[in-house]
């Protein structure tokens, strides 16, 4: 079990990847390629808009601006 384990957290990237193609596989025979390249599109949108919760935009554009002085 532990080998099994092991291989698994070595693997994992190609694993993921071979997962998310085995999806994207039976998306596009099921539904096409429009609904799929649809189903990607929102996921990403979805991604993007989920990891802005962990992102401050507004700290960062204020960094930028101001090129790292302190704002008050």
């Amino acid at each position: 079990m532990e080998e099994i384990l092991n291989w698994i957290l070595n693997n994992f990237k190609k694993i993921l990847g071979a997962l998310i193609g085995f999806i994207l596989g039976y998306f596009y025979i099921k539904y096409g390629f429009l609904k799929t390249l649809i189903l990607v599109i929102f996921v990403v949108i979805g991604y993007t808009l989920g990891a802005g919760k962990d992102f401050n935009l507004k700290s960062w554009i204020i960094e930028k601006l101001t090129k790292g002085e302190d704002y008050k």
